[in-house]
Order: C-alpha cells, then sequence, then structure tokens
C-alpha cells in the first residue's frame, strides 16, 4: 500500500486517495441503517463508475470566410493534482494547446466558461476557434484516458497523481481507446503546467511543474480498465423471496472468471469472511442462484440477475500475484477482485483478513485466504494447466 512521503509524491498520492474515499461517499450515500433484512438490502445500490474526473463539454464555432459558424462540440479534461481543465471549465489565463494526427488547438480561457483561440482540422486550414461551456460531467474511467504518472526530482522518479485527460471534438485527439504517436499536449495556468509528448498509443513523456513548485520530468502509462459485474439480487427468508442489495462482483486474472460480458455457466464462487458469506452458481451467463449468509444474520436463499456493468481502473482493485510452479515463485497476472454486497468482502481496500474466496469454471479455479487486508495466498488452476501455488498482494 502506499503512504505518503514529503515531497511531491505526497500530493500525488493525496490526490489519488481522495479519488478512492469520494467513490466510497458515494456508496455510502447509498446506505441507510435499517432493521430487518428485505430493507437493509434494498438500501445499497453496488459498485458505482470509477470516479475518473468531470469533463467540460463546450460548444464551439470556427471562423473561416469571415464568418463564425457552428461547429462540433469540444470536451476537454486535463486533471492531475489538480484540475486544469474539468468542472467549471478551467481558472481564467490557462491556456492549452494540442497538436497531432487528429487535429491541432491552441486556446486561452479568457474567463472561466469561455476560450477563444485557433484551431485546424486534418484536411484543412487553420481557423478562429471559440467556445462556452454548457455542462461539466463525471466521467466513468471508460470515457477518458488514465495514465499511471512519475515526477522526476532528486535524480530519480516517483510515483505521482493519476493524469486524467480527453480531448475530443470532430475527432478524438487524447481519448480512452488510443492517443496516435507524436500527439503532442501542453497546458499553462495557475493549476499547473505541462508540456507532453505521446510516444505510443498508451504512454507520455515531458515536463511538469505544479503550483509552488519547480519544474520535474514527467510521464504517464495507460492504465487498464476493467468491468464490474453488479447483479440485482434477493434473499429467501420467511417463505419468499426479498429485494437484496446489489452485488457487485469481478474476477479476472489471466482470463475473466466473473465480468460484465458474462459468466461460463456453471461457474461457482463462494466466499466467507467476517463481511458475509456466499456460495453461488451462474445458472445461466447472466444469472445466478445459491445461498448468502449476512453478518448476524442466519443463512438465507440468494439469487441475481445481471443488471450493469462499472468501468473501475483494475488496479484500484488489482493483486500482484505470482504462481509457484517448479519450485520457484514466477510473476503472474494481476488478479482483479470484487466481492460487494451489503458490505464489501474484497475490494478497493482488500479484505478482512480471514476472508476465504474459491472460484471453479471454464475459466480458471482459485482458492485464496487473505492472510492481511491486503495480501492471500492459497492455490490456482488456470486452463489447460495443472494447479499451482498462489498468492498475491493488493497493488
Amino acid at each position: 500500500m502506499q503512504t505518503a512521503t514529503s515531497g511531491p509524491r505526497a500530493a500525488g498520492t493525496e490526490h489519488r486517495s481522495r479519488r478512492r474515499g469520494l467513490a466510497a461517499l458515494i456508496a455510502a450515500a447509498f446506505a441507510t441503517t435499517v432493521i430487518g433484512v428485505a430493507t437493509a438490502g434494498t438500501a445499497h445500490a453496488g459498485i458505482g463508475p470509477g470516479e475518473c474526473g468531470v469533463t467540460a463539454t463546450f460548444t464551439t464555432e470556427a471562423n473561416w470566410g469571415g464568418t463564425w459558424h457552428r461547429d462540433a462540440n469540444l470536451r476537454l479534461e486535463i486533471d492531475n493534482r489538480h484540475t486544469v481543465t474539468g468542472q467549471g471549465g478551467a481558472a481564467a489565463g490557462t491556456e492549452v494547446t494540442w497538436t497531432g494526427p487528429n487535429g491541432n488547438g491552441d486556446i486561452v480561457f479568457d474567463t472561466a466558461d469561455s476560450f477563444t483561440g485557433t484551431a485546424q482540422f486534418p484536411g484543412e486550414g487553420p481557423v478562429g476557434y471559440r467556445g462556452t461551456l454548457v455542462s461539466s460531467d463525471p466521467m466513468s474511467c471508460d470515457e477518458v484516458a488514465v495514465f499511471d504518472s512519475d515526477v522526476e526530482w532528486g535524480g530519480t522518479w516517483h510515483n505521482d497523481a493519476r493524469t486524467t485527460m480527453l480531448i475530443d471534438n470532430r475527432r478524438t485527439v487524447v481519448g480512452p481507446d488510443a492517443v496516435a504517436a507524436d500527439t503532442a499536449v501542453t497546458w499553462t495556468g495557475p493549476n499547473g503546467s505541462g508540456d507532453i509528448v505521446f510516444d505510443t498509443a498508451g504512454s507520455f513523456t515531458g515536463t511538469a511543474r505544479f503550483p509552488g513548485e519547480g519544474p520535474v520530468g514527467y510521464r504517464g502509462a495507460g492504465m487498464e480498465v476493467c468491468a464490474v459485474a453488479n447483479y440485482r439480487t434477493e434473499a429467501r427468508w420467511g417463505g419468499a423471496w426479498h429485494g437484496d442489495a446489489v452485488l457487485s462482483l469481478m474476477i479476472d486474472n489471466r482470463r475473466t472468471v466473473v465480468g460484465a460480458d458474462g459468466v461460463a455457466t456453471g461457474t461457482a464462487v463462494a466466499w466467507t469472511g467476517p463481511n458475509g458469506n456466499g456460495d453461488i452458481v451462474f445458472d445461466t451467463t447472466d444469472s445466478f442462484t445459491g445461498t448468502a449468509q449476512f453478518p448476524g444474520e442466519g443463512p438465507v436463499g440468494y439469487r441475481g440477475t445481471f443488471e450493469r456493468s462499472e468501468a473501475i481502473i483494475c488496479a484500484d482493485a488489482g493483486y500482484t500475484t505470482e504462481a509457484r510452479w517448479g519450485g520457484a515463485w514466477h510473476g503472474d497476472a494481476v488478479l482483479s477482485l470484487v466481492i460487494d454486497n451489503r458490505r464489501s468482502v474484497a475490494g478497493f481496500d482488500g479484505a478482512a483478513e480471514g476472508t476465504a474466496v474459491t472460484w471453479t469454471g471454464p475459466n480458471g479455479n482459485g482458492d485464496i485466504v487473505f492472510d492481511t487486508a491486503d495480501s492471500f495466498t492459497g492455490t490456482a488452476q488456470f486452463p489447460g494447466e495443472g494447479p499451482v501455488g498462489y498468492r498475491g498482494t493488493l497493488n
């Protein structure tokens, strides 16, 4: 687990923690303390979308032929330790430029919610360009580009706040699906400066300067997005089925065992621990039946049907894993693990010590126990291979 340190890293780590904290607050807002099984369950809405910043959307006009003409909306987000552009637009005086195969732009915010400048779209000449803010929209993590960022100072690279970015008008200049190599982005203003070039579709290098500090080297690598499956559930007690808390579920390592794109029929998942027990089997690709037991209550029948998926950054619920074979431990695929219904069994902050999770199915088997809140040991078996030792530590 990361801890705050002195220097630039501390500020970056703090910003990342606030984002996770916001997701927790959203979940807490849905939860209420009530008595009885039926009402307690329906109060929890499950894992919501990953918090990946706020994008500012501007209506724009391009000036050519001596006249202003309505053009495509510009969606703009640049966020690291501070929000450069996003909620409410940008601080007055902020300048943003971009160049690359998908278009160029050079804009200055005259006010927080309006800009003027120039643009050039592929295959066309330069035009005047202006825009006015129309909305500020919270973004899911699959709607923007998210980068794990480092800064260089004192001759060493230090992990820093994540960078989220979106530049999208007629074409997507920077977005979640890829960034054209050699695309360059710069920004200057009260909330920081940056000058970066994308070397490949998933990484950038350059320099940055945060308020009150000197310039530093700056680099970022694109972060993988995972989809958590949310199931509408019911618990059976007193001879009837009652609506219960949404179950958010994801198990993904070399293959996706449980995710938003469906689950192989016959896949079984079980969990036990201080925050509840469950034992379910997927009868179809999007529904399960089984049993559950919540803290302080007796066992109940349990069933669920897929309702929606939510995108999160895989690393936020990810474990660095190793598999043991041939008498030695070998690095293996990251395990992303979420089990969350009335309480979080396993998720962004690990799992309660002693929690056990098992899964079996066509896409692999696993049997793990959390020795600590952020580490586990056990066994795994991947399709077409024999069983191996398995251990992991929360990213």
